[in-house]
């Protein structure tokens, strides 16, 4: 009898997780499902102003636009295609050159949380790289699904960034 109701007390908890008060919870339990993502440009020069690394999602090309053109960026082949939302990942204030973010192209949706995952690349030890302030970014495009919560996972399995709405 007690194993039944801790049982039914479980399964009450977990499908309140999805009622408004706890809204995005109830995602830890959610499948997984795969979304193409697609690079639309990067640059070298994104005007980040510290060393942490950010995420933005823009929900249309018009605030995109004015993001860029408020920070002067030109992205190398930028090209959006469709109707995809557009989502900036900044690596952060560097050193030197020789830093750039890889982006893979398989983002994981459970729930209404988006993971992206990347390879934030760094110059090796040593090597000649030109001396001068950089802050790389890249530009992708993800599917119009509903996002709540974007989060950045690097190469050793540790959040980078994080955007909420």
């Amino acid at each position: 009898m007690t194993r039944t109701l801790t049982v039914l007390a479980l399964a009450l908890v977990l499908g309140a997780c999805n009622s408004s008060p706890l809204r995005g919870v109830g995602d830890w339990f959610a499948d997984a499902r795969e979304l193409e993502v697609t690079e639309f440009g990067r640059s070298t020069l994104c005007g980040s102003q510290d060393d942490q690394p950010r995420v933005r999602l823009f929900q249309d090309i018009s605030r995109f636009e004015a993001w860029r053109e408020e920070r002067g960026i030109e992205f190398a082949g930028f090209e959006q295609a469709g109707d995809d939302r557009i989502v900036v990942i900044e690596q952060g204030r560097r050193p030197t050159a020789g830093y750039q973010v890889a982006v893979s192209r398989v983002a994981e949706l459970r729930g209404s949380e988006l993971s992206l995952h990347v390879t934030m690349l760094s110059p090796r030890p040593g090597a000649m790289t030109a001396q001068m302030i950089t802050s790389p970014c890249v530009v992708v495009g993800v599917p119009r699904v509903d996002i709540r919560k974007l989060r950045v996972i690097d190469q050793s399995g540790e959040q980078r960034a994080v955007w909420y709405r």
